[in-house]
């Protein structure tokens, strides 16, 4: 029986916190930092590699929708337990690829499938279940699990896959996911509502007026997809998160083409996504000023370091623009998902935010081998970083003069 001296929202967000961290973080970060082992063995020039990349990136935003209905039917904990699942099998075939094919098959479809279903929209969602007027705080603190496991990634890929293989590397991956799967069935609740609860960690609802309550949207999600604000957000999602996916999947490649070692190339990766957990606390603002304006800031910090990124003539410089690219992308990260909730609500944000997920991971999904064709052609990837600037650019703008839409589950 629950008492008014812990709420189990508190829970909510520790096991939340550890499914997100360990249900994405290794499999995401580990596939750029082990390309340096593993191209040989696997067959792969850069366009192949960021082509694996891409179709794993496009399958864990595609499935989004799919994860986002299937929850509205059967819930968060019932998503997060089969992905887990899925994403282990697929990480275990990674193990054991000998080609483009199995890379293919372990990492880009079976991995990506169960990132997409099992962690990356239920994770929002259930933060989003759980807190409302504190919904971008929830995120934010979930979301930090990303950057701070993400943050030991780069030098554990490199250190074991020096000793052991990077095959080895690929087992404790899987293992990781069947831990997030475990942790889920035993743990995750669906609703506060499901278990006699109100959001915010309250045992009772808030008093009528009470500066601490939340008032949540009530958009029914087919309306909702049809307004001009999904289509903004949808933009905004693909300008944050490219230049996000090129850098980690092309970024210790560039860092060693532009002459730093590879221990250099880890810690500014390291930083890069260390700073990404201070951008997601950042977005907290968000609770407190309009959401959309806290993403249209987190772009603008994107957009810089995207540029200092391609042009690094030293480590100082790489560190800084590393630095405002995490910065950027992890505040983008929380707000444009907190965004969906203040705009939308509880009732419509699984459906919005995973179809969002789903239309900008086409985009997502296209520039990791667009990247990779650019330099095999010409040399450099002067070309792919420009457009990521622009693109980035253009959602500040749109992010900055965005308004909330009327809501109709309150019209008067």
């Amino acid at each position: 029986m629950q008492t008014k001296r812990f709420h189990y929202g508190w829970l909510i967000l520790i096991f939340g916190w550890l499914i997100y961290g360990f249900g994405i973080a290794p499999g995401y970060y580990s596939w750029g930092q082990l390309l340096p082992f593993a191209m040989d063995d696997l067959g792969l020039n850069r366009a192949r590699a960021g082509l694996v990349f891409g179709i794993f990136t496009f399958l864990y935003s595609s499935a989004a929708p799919l994860s986002g209905v299937l929850i509205q039917r059967f819930g968060v904990r019932s998503l997060m337990v089969l992905g887990g699942l899925v994403a282990s099998s697929g990480f275990l075939v990674m193990s054991r690829a000998e080609s483009l094919t199995g890379a293919i098959l372990g990492f880009s479809i079976l991995g990506g499938l169960g990132i997409g279903l099992g962690v990356l929209l239920p994770s929002q969602t259930l933060a989003s279940n759980w807190f409302v007027r504190y919904r971008a705080t929830a995120i934010a603190v979930l979301m930090t699990a990303g950057g701070i496991v993400g943050k030991v990634v780069p030098k554990f890929d490199a250190a074991m896959a020096e000793d052991a293989g990077w095959r080895q590397v690929w087992l404790v991956i899987a293992g990781c996911s069947l831990f997030v799967a475990f942790l889920s069935f035993l743990f995750v609740r669906n609703t506060p509502e499901s278990i006699g609860l109100e959001p915010d960690c309250r045992f009772e609802p808030a008093p009528p007026g009470s500066a601490k309550t939340g008032i949540d949207p009530d958009w029914d999600p087919g309306k909702a997809l049809r307004t001009k604000h999904f289509a903004v957000l949808i933009f905004c999602g693909a300008a944050f998160a490219t230049p996000w996916g090129v850098a980690v999947a092309h970024g210790t490649l560039h860092l060693r083409d532009l002459g730093f070692s590879g221990t250099t190339a880890a810690q500014i990766m390291g930083w890069m996504i260390l700073m990404s957990i201070v951008g997601r606390l950042t977005a907290i603002a968000g609770d407190w000023m309009p959401p959309q304006r806290a993403l249209s800031l987190a772009l603008v910090a994107e957009a810089i370091g995207t540029v200092g990124f391609l042009w690094s003539p030293s480590p100082t410089i790489s560190l800084v623009s590393a630095a405002l690219l995490g910065l950027g992308f992890g505040s983008a990260y929380v707000s444009v998902s907190a965004t969906f909730g203040a705009f939308f609500g509880r009732r419509a944000f699984s459906v919005t935010a995973g179809t969002r997920m789903a239309f900008t991971g086409v985009i997502n999904a296209a520039m990791p081998p667009f990247a990779g064709w650019a330099f095999d052609e010409f040399g450099t990837y002067v070309m792919p970083f420009v457009i990521l600037f622009a693109l980035t650019t253009l959602g500040a703008s749109l992010a900055w003069v965005l308004k909330a839409p009327q809501d109709p589950g309150h019209a008067q």
